[in-house]
């Protein structure tokens, strides 16, 4: 292959398609896009928290803790869609223990809190992710607290504006205050 400024061309002559022109000018509408006119590319990022109400008292592995979990305006439009780039939990009762946030792009039928997780099968189709506490670590915050941060960049696409969520405990922490877990999904929205 032969290399001139701005051209690629093959060896044995030019063939349709077989030229590149990488000085060729790139137009939105009417506009010449350059350095001294760029395209503004759109982004939002949002914090979506959430503090589910919590029984006061024991749980066991593979049981719900809260209730369902709605994070709404996750998309800016109907069927839209983002990144999930963080997660992180606030356990204001020092657990620490491996919980899992199951995301779904439509609402599903959550279970009652503290009782065991069993999902609907034909529900786990719109199953986007699940995020467990395992993926990243927990700090002490204060002399009450824990806080557990996880880097997780993950793709969702929902059917409405909201994604929607269940925490399942693996461990069996025991909360003090109906109010002793937040969660927060931070996300880079299309």
């Amino acid at each position: 292959m032969s290399h001139g400024r701005g051209i690629v061309q093959s060896s044995a002559g030019p063939a349709p398609g077989d030229r590149f022109n990488i000085d060729a000018n790139i137009q939105v509408g009417d506009v010449d896009v350059s350095e001294t006119n760029p395209v503004f590319i759109e982004a939002a990022g949002a914090i979506l928290p959430q503090t589910p109400t919590v029984t006061i008292g024991a749980y066991v592995a593979g049981d719900n803790v809260g209730g369902l979990l709605t994070f709404a305006n996750a998309a800016r439009k109907t069927g839209g869609g983002g990144v999930i780039k963080d997660f992180v939990l606030i356990d204001d009762a020092s657990q620490s223990v491996e919980l899992e946030l199951w995301l779904f792009n439509q609402t599903f039928t959550a279970g009652a809190d503290n009782a065991v997780w069993t999902p609907v099968e034909a529900e786990l189709e719109n199953l986007i992710t699940v995020i467990s506490s395992l993926e990243g670590a927990w700090y002490a915050a204060g002399a009450t607290a824990t806080v557990m941060a996880a880097e997780v960049s993950r793709r969702y696409d929902v059917t409405g504006t909201s994604l929607f969520g269940r925490l399942v405990t693996r461990g069996a922490p025991v909360y003090v205050a109906t109010d002793d877990l937040s969660v927060h999904i931070n996300t880079l929205q299309d």
